[in-house]
């Protein structure tokens, strides 16, 4: 099994079913079957499992991943802490206890624990993107504030981690009055974000978009500062309490550049991936959210100096304010950036408040920024019905046209 990973551009595409049947065996949890591959990573692989009932009928599904050697088994042990500190903040990938349920990596003769955490149905934002962009259209608005403010909670439940017991209920992130904890994610990608189920009646938040939940992805790092532990391979334990409290400031801002980061690469779906992956250079910004101390430019406008992407910040197509609190989450001077109280402030009303006036420039062809039911269209279109689509890629303007017909009749 493991070799057979090891190498998934080399594999001669053999059905699901055959290779269930032909490895199911290394697995010593007899209700999971294998499903699929979610991909490999460099502590390990991670797989897809149906866990079936006493009648064979599958009950849910299981993302599960597993360490290939002794330096996958210390990351993924970092990361297995840490999820299970994050267990019920609603806007993570929740674990589920499956004790002593190892797998047997061919070719090594060993066997390794692995974790297991809920499968989120809907991919990723990195897929939504690709998907996106491949067709030529820009993310609505609507949706970047949606995905923003699942973001802002993602960063709350890392300051404050509920660490509740498997029997408790999940809840929805919210500010503290203090940071006591302190988890951050080492990697700023949209694969490490994933669309969970759709949400009940009730759930305001999540009723246009569904859930948008972090997990340490197929390679991501979680690392535990709330006791001043950096956990990689090994254990580095910061002992003063004054770099303690640095550390976990450090954790927390970390959280935050990310998830703007995240932001400018996920809005920007017509720029090439390889403008962000590197760091951005020093940029100014006109802001409206003015205060004491700004700096004013040669015309008098108050601007801040940024490391936000100039490709994301002349990008017309994007909210004006969005554009605004991204570039303060990236900001230089610590005065600038927003506190994480005040993002999630922003990002709620954004997602509840602003509409397609608010956008500097309105093409023709963004029409599922015109009204909420065309948001809906895209939604359907780009994350429910991803796998379904039989015509493929098509252009802008014939989505466009097509979707101008659907729309007269939503």
């Amino acid at each position: 099994m493991g070799q057979y990973l090891s190498n998934p551009s080399e594999r001669q595409s053999p059905s699901w079913e055959e290779l269930a049947n032909t490895h199911k065996w290394y697995f010593k949890h007899m209700r999971l079957q294998l499903a699929g591959v979610e991909g490999i990573g460099f502590h390990g692989g991670s797989l897809i499992f149906a866990e079936r009932d006493n009648n064979g009928d599958v009950v849910r599904n299981l993302n599960i991943k597993y360490a290939a050697d002794t330096i996958g088994l210390a990351r993924i042990d970092t990361e297995a802490v840490c999820l299970v500190n994050l267990r019920g903040a609603s806007h993570f990938q929740q674990i589920i206890s499956l004790p002593e349920t190892t797998v047997k990596v061919a070719g090594t003769g060993n066997e390794y624990p692995i974790i297991a955490l809920e499968y989120l149905p809907f991919g990723s934002l990195a897929l939504l993107r690709e998907r996106v962009s491949a067709e030529g259209f820009y993310m609505p608005s609507k949706v970047l504030w949606l995905v923003f403010r699942c973001m802002a909670r993602q960063i709350l439940g890392m300051m404050a981690p509920p660490s509740f017991s498997p029997e408790d209920e999940v809840i929805q992130e919210e500010p503290v009055p203090w940071i006591f904890y302190a988890i951050t994610h080492g990697q700023a990608h949209g694969r490490y974000h994933k669309f969970g189920g759709i949400s009940a009646e009730d759930d305001d938040e999540h009723d246009l978009l569904p859930i948008l939940k972090k997990g340490g992805g197929i390679c991501g790092k979680l690392t535990d500062f709330s006791r001043g532990i950096r956990q990689e391979i090994a254990e580095i334990r910061i002992e003063d309490e004054e770099a303690l409290a640095e550390a976990q400031k450090e954790a927390c801002d970390a959280n935050l550049r990310a998830a703007a980061q995240v932001m400018e690469w996920l809005a920007c779906t017509q720029e090439d991936e390889a403008v962000f992956e590197t760091l951005g250079t020093v940029n100014e910004m006109e802001i409206t959210n003015t205060q004491e101390g700004d700096v004013y430019d040669e015309d008098g406008h108050p601007v801040i100096k940024t490391t936000a992407r100039a490709v994301f910040l002349e990008d017309e197509n994007i909210d004006l304010a969005l554009r605004e609190l991204v570039a303060r989450c990236l900001a230089t001077k610590d005065e600038n950036v927003p506190t994480h109280e005040e993002l999630l402030a922003l990002c709620d009303d954004g997602a509840r408040n602003r509409d397609p006036l608010s956008t500097s420039i309105f093409p023709e062809e963004r029409i599922f920024d015109i009204d909420p039911r065309m948001n809906r269209l895209f939604v359907q279109r780009y994350l429910f019905d991803a796998d379904t689509h039989s015509e493929g890629i098509i252009s802008r303007s014939d989505l466009a046209s097509r979707w101008r017909l659907e729309y007269q009749n939503v």
